[in-house]
């Protein structure tokens, strides 16, 4: 009997370090400054490659600083998306 409560006993002494570490390690994670934050998207009044995006708005949204292989497929899919658009407005009913 005396070595059940002493297994006990260890038992509930690692369950309360367990815990009293986990609530210390959440409230150190909780106050540390986020150094990896992903940059706040402002979403603009169309979303790209929706009905009401145009060809023109497509191309200005490809970066400046964009290699000249980006910019080619960034123009391509401006490309692409206007053709499908205006695939879908050729249909009657189609908006």
């Amino acid at each position: 009997m005396r070595i059940f409560r002493s297994g006990t006993m260890i038992l509930a002494i690692g369950c309360l370090v367990f815990a009293s570490a986990c609530a210390t390690a959440d409230r150190t994670m909780s106050t540390a400054p986020a150094a990896t934050s992903a940059p706040e998207v402002v979403p603009g009044p169309v979303a790209a490659g929706s009905f009401g995006d145009t060809l023109q708005a497509c191309m200005n949204r490809i970066p400046k600083g964009a290699s000249a292989g980006q910019r080619m497929m960034a123009e391509l899919s401006c490309e692409r998306d206007q053709a499908n658009r205006q695939a879908i407005e050729a249909v009657p009913g189609g908006k």
